[in-house]
C-alpha cells in the first residue's frame, strides 16, 4: 500500500510559498486601499446560495423616490413574498386627527434571482401619490387587502411649491460593506435632520446581479429611505456581469422614468424641488443621451431654477489614474457649459475631489462662471489618486458624506456645500451664488 510522505523541507517550502503569497495580498490591499473579498463564481450559479434577508407577508425594503413634482407627488416600492397577490399604499396627513386614510393601489411585478436557492421570487411593489398638498408632512403604510398584512406606519414630507431653504445629502459609492453604509445614514441622519432627502451617485453594490447584496443595502438603510427619499442613478456595478442587476434596481426604486421605451433612457430622469432642478443620468451611453440631456436642461431653464444639479456615475474628470472620458468631455461638457449647470456629483473613482469653477475643462475666477465638479466615495473601498490643475481639493482613504444647503441671502439665492467624514468632521467646503445672471 502507498503511502504519502512528505518531507520536512518540501512542507517548509510549501509553507514560505503560501506565507509570501499572503504577504504579497495582504500588502496590495493595503498599499492600494482595495479590499480583500472573497467571491467565488460558484455565487452567481442558479440555486446556489440561500437568502441573507428572506421575503415575508408584511412588506419590507420600503423606499421613497422623488417623482417629476416633488411638491405634489412622491412615489414608493417594496417587496413581499410571492403569496402576497396585491399591494396598497394607504396615506394621511401627519396633523390628521383620524386615521381616514386616502388609498392607492400598487402594481406588482415578479423577480426571480436564479442564484438563490431559497426565496428565490418575490413580488415587488410600486406606486406613484398624485394631487398631494406642498409642504406637508404625511404618515403612510403599506401592505395587502388580500392577506391584511401591514408595514409599520412611517412618514414622508412633499417639497415646497416656491423658493425655500432646504438641504439635501449627496454620497458617493456605497458599493462595500453595507453595515457600515448604514451606521453612516444613521450618523448623518441624527446630525442633519433637516436633509430632505439623499442622492447616491452610483455603484450602490459590488455585484448588481446578486439580489443578496440589494437586500443587505437596504436592509441597512431602511429606517431613513422608507422616510425619506432616496435618488440613487446606476452604476457599472449595479448592472452586475449579465445585467440582471437593472431588473433588480427596476424593482426596488420607483424612479420617474423608469416606464420609458427606451431602454438606454429608463435610468434617465429628472425632478425639481424647490427652485432647483435635479437631473439623474445614466452614462452607459454618453452620445446617445445627449438629447435627453439637453431638453432635461432645457427645461429646467424655462422653469427658471435657480440651480441645475446634474448626477451621474463616471466622472468627467478622472483623479484615479489611467481613466479617462473622453464621451463626456465632448457631448456632456459643452451642455453644461451651455445651459450653465452649477453642481455635477459623480463617484467611481473612489477617493475626493472637488474641482474649481470649469468652462470647456479650464478654471475660471469667476465661479458665477463655471461648474464645480464634485468626485466622492461613501464607503471603505480608496484608490490613489492623481492630482490634477483644476482640482480646488484633493484627498483619499476616507469616505465622506457633502450636505448641500440652498438658501436665500440678501443677493440672492445661495447653495452652500460642505463635505464631512463618516464622523462628522468637515473636509471641504464652498459656496455658489444662483446661476441666475451668470454670463
Amino acid at each position: 500500500m502507498m503511502q504519502l510522505i512528505l518531507r520536512p523541507h518540501v512542507v517548509k517550502r510549501t509553507g514560505v510559498v503560501l506565507g509570501l503569497a499572503f504577504a504579497l495580498v495582504v500588502a496590495y490591499s493595503m498599499v492600494y486601499n482595495y479590499p480583500i473579498r472573497f467571491r467565488p463564481k460558484w455565487s452567481t450559479k442558479p440555486n446556489s446560495v440561500a437568502a441573507l434577508y428572506p421575503s415575508r407577508t408584511v412588506p419590507d425594503t420600503i423606499t421613497i423616490t422623488p417623482a417629476r413634482d416633488t411638491s405634489t407627488s412622491m412615489s414608493f416600492s417594496w417587496r413581499t413574498s410571492e403569496a402576497v397577490p396585491d399591494g396598497v399604499i394607504q396615506y394621511v396627513t401627519d396633523n390628521a386627527a383620524s386615521e381616514n386614510y386616502e388609498e392607492a393601489t400598487a402594481v406588482m411585478t415578479s423577480l426571480t434571482s436564479k442564484e438563490l436557492r431559497s426565496d428565490n421570487t418575490i413580488h415587488c411593489f410600486s406606486v406613484t401619490l398624485a394631487n398631494l398638498k406642498p409642504a406637508t408632512r404625511y404618515r403612510y403604510r403599506v401592505g395587502s387587502k388580500s392577506t391584511g398584512k401591514w408595514s409599520e406606519t412611517a412618514t414622508f414630507s412633499t417639497a415646497p411649491q416656491k423658493a425655500e431653504p432646504f438641504s439635501f445629502v449627496y454620497i458617493g459609492d456605497t458599493q462595500i460593506k453595507p453595515h457600515r453604509v448604514g451606521s453612516m445614514l444613521e450618523g448623518i441622519e441624527k446630525r442633519h435632520p433637516e436633509a430632505a432627502f439623499y442622492m447616491i451617485g452610483g455603484d450602490l453594490v459590488d455585484m448588481g446581479d446578486l439580489r443578496n447584496l440589494w437586500d443587505d443595502l437596504l436592509a441597512r438603510t431602511h429606517s431613513i429611505f422608507s422616510n425619506k427619499p432616496v435618488v440613487p442613478v446606476m452604476g457599472n456595478h449595479d448592472f452586475g456581469d449579465n445585467g440582471f442587476g437593472a431588473n433588480i434596481y427596476n424593482a426596488y426604486f420607483n424612479t420617474p422614468n423608469r416606464d420609458s421605451q427606451r431602454p438606454d433612457k429608463v435610468f434617465n430622469y429628472s425632478f425639481r424641488y424647490g427652485d432647483a432642478a435635479f437631473i439623474v443620468m445614466n452614462d452607459m451611453d454618453v452620445k446617445g443621451q445627449s438629447d435627453w440631456l439637453e431638453k432635461a436642461l432645457q427645461a429646467a431653464e424655462a422653469d427658471g431654477s435657480a440651480f441645475k444639479i446634474v448626477m451621474f456615475h463616471c466622472p468627467v474628470y478622472n483623479p484615479k489614474q489611467h481613466r479617462d472620458n473622453p464621451a463626456a468631455k465632448t457631448y456632456w461638457v459643452p451642455l453644461f457649459d451651455r445651459y450653465k449647470v452649477d453642481l455635477v456629483l459623480s463617484g467611481h473613482d473612489h477617493s475626493y475631489m472637488r474641482t474649481k469653477p470649469l468652462r470647456a475643462g479650464n478654471a475660471v475666477e469667476n465661479g458665477q462662471t463655471g461648474t464645480t465638479y464634485v468626485v466622492a466615495t461613501g464607503c471603505d473601498k480608496f484608490y490613489k489618486f492623481e492630482k490634477l490643475d483644476i482640482a480646488d481639493r484633493q484627498f483619499t482613504n476616507e469616505a465622506t458624506y457633502q450636505l448641500i444647503s440652498i438658501s436665500t441671502e440678501a443677493d440672492g439665492r445661495r447653495l452652500a456645500y460642505t463635505a464631512y467624514n463618516r464622523n462628522g468632521k468637515i473636509r471641504d467646503s464652498f459656496v455658489l451664488p444662483s446661476e441666475k445672471g451668470k454670463q
